[in-house]
């Protein structure tokens, strides 16, 4: 389709618009400078073995402190829990899930103190994600892991007193439930 056809939508006669050019050159400057540094590297840029060196170091780096941070926020939270285990109420969902956990951890091939540090990281981020953000896949999350806890409870509690052990822990986290299943504001 050339200018002069009648069915072009640009005149003959038009001029391209400046902007467009100024645009096009720079942006044309622009890429044969990175298609330049790619191709011919400079000579003040670091071998690649120091670049590799560096960024593995930072990369062990940030894991460590990133592994201690979340040990960290497990710990507190863990304090958490056993102020809310030491009243009578409280005690039997902690001791039931902990109990479970710690019975079951050669199964999983973790000691029983991080195994329980992992499962209170779930529960913190799940809590967290479908409190906050009101996604609903969090809130089924949250649903199927006081499942699970009310199942480990009963599990692990000796006796005729799981049934009562399991309805606790239920109530407990039905507690929850106003905080995870609030209503959306959102208006649609």
């Amino acid at each position: 389709m050339t200018s002069t056809d009648p069915s072009c939508p640009v005149p003959a006669t038009s001029a391209v618009n400046p902007r467009w050019r100024q645009t096009a050159a720079w942006f044309a400057a622009v890429t044969g400078e990175v298609r330049k540094g790619l191709l011919h590297p400079s000579p003040v840029r670091p071998p690649g073995w120091i670049r590799l060196s560096v960024g593995a170091g930072t990369a062990l780096v940030g894991s460590v402190l990133l592994i201690g941070w979340i040990t960290g926020l497990a710990a507190a939270v863990e304090a958490g829990l056993y102020t809310v285990g030491s009243h009578p109420l409280g005690r039997i969902p902690v001791t039931g899930m902990r109990s479970y956990l710690d019975a079951h951890a050669d199964g999983v091939g973790l000691a029983p103190a991080l195994l329980w540090q992992v499962w209170v990281l779930l529960l913190i981020t799940v809590f967290t994600i479908a409190a906050l953000t009101r996604n609903p896949g969090a809130r089924i999350a949250w649903t199927v892991l006081g499942a699970t806890a009310v199942a480990m409870v009963y599990a692990a509690t000796p006796g005729s007193s799981a049934a009562a052990a399991a309805g606790i822990t239920a109530a407990w986290w039905l507690l929850t439930a106003p905080i995870t299943f609030r209503a959306s504001t959102k208006t649609e």
